[in-house]
């Protein structure tokens, strides 16, 4: 995910902290970041949005950066990462397989 995360970053946008926190068959991340281009951001959530493990990417907060030279916002993204895998074949029949009674 990380690959990705750096294939799909656009210019004038750069991120700053990546939290995660694991959940039922996923794990949560937020991801903060700073851009001098509202359109960046829409481009990094795009970028995310087509990453097929990826899913409820939303943008959380966006915010002025008045200490910055340019004008430049504060944002926070919220996704989730599918870790969970359905079982194989062979787990689904081992597993309803009885053992004889002695």
């Amino acid at each position: 995910m990380i690959e990705h995360i750096n294939f799909i970053i656009p210019e004038n946008l750069w991120l700053l902290n990546i939290t995660e926190s694991a959940g039922n068959g996923s794990i949560a991340y937020d991801i903060e970041g700073m851009s001098y281009s509202k359109d960046s951001i829409t481009e990094f959530l795009e970028g995310l949005e087509k990453f097929e493990k990826f899913t409820n990417v939303s943008l959380e907060s966006i915010t002025p950066a008045p200490l910055e030279i340019r004008d430049a916002v504060r944002f926070i993204v919220k996704g989730e990462f599918a870790t969970a895998q359905p079982p194989r074949e062979e787990e689904k029949k081992a597993g309803s397989r009885r053992r004889p009674r002695k």
